[in-house]
């Protein structure tokens, strides 16, 4: 599923053993699917506050994203960069917020309380007028769910 040149379908489950019950998690986090969403999310991460240090934060960083087309991000990032129509993926940018380096893998949680992004690559962080990219846990919800279920 995932393809390292393109990075579609950037996603990766960590099961813990000591979590038995997860359908609070599939019930109450994991959106029904990736048709229509849109509006203002949420990045949280530890990551670093700016592509020009290598400390991460000690302390949950919070900033406020609002979800782009896929048109508006190859326009930002080229074709070549933003992803592709089939990749598993999606674009939020923020006014000077973004997820940075050490917040791959954080949740992009939006105004439904559901998380729909997980964070992958950019070009930079918090560059005016380039977003960010995400794994989109809509388009990914089958495989999610199908690898959330006891062997």
């Amino acid at each position: 599923m995932y393809d390292p040149v393109t990075r579609a379908h950037d996603i990766a489950l960590l099961r813990l053993a000591q979590l038995d019950d997860i359908t609070r998690l599939t019930h109450n986090l994991l959106p029904k699917s990736s048709f229509g969403i849109s509006g203002d999310c949420t990045i949280y991460g530890y990551g670093t506050r700016s592509p020009l240090t290598t400390e991460t934060s000690e302390v949950l960083l919070a900033g406020r994203l609002r979800l782009v087309s896929l048109d508006q991000c190859e326009k930002a990032l080229s074709e070549f960069v933003a992803p592709k129509y089939d990749s598993g993926m999606i674009c939020a940018i923020g006014d000077g917020i973004d997820a940075c380096q050490g917040d791959s893998g954080s949740p992009l949680i939006c105004s439904d309380g559901k998380i729909h992004g997980i964070s992958s690559y950019g070009m930079s962080c918090a560059v005016s007028g380039l977003p960010g990219v995400y794994t989109s846990v809509g388009a990914n919800l089958q495989w999610i769910l199908d690898n959330l279920k006891d062997d």
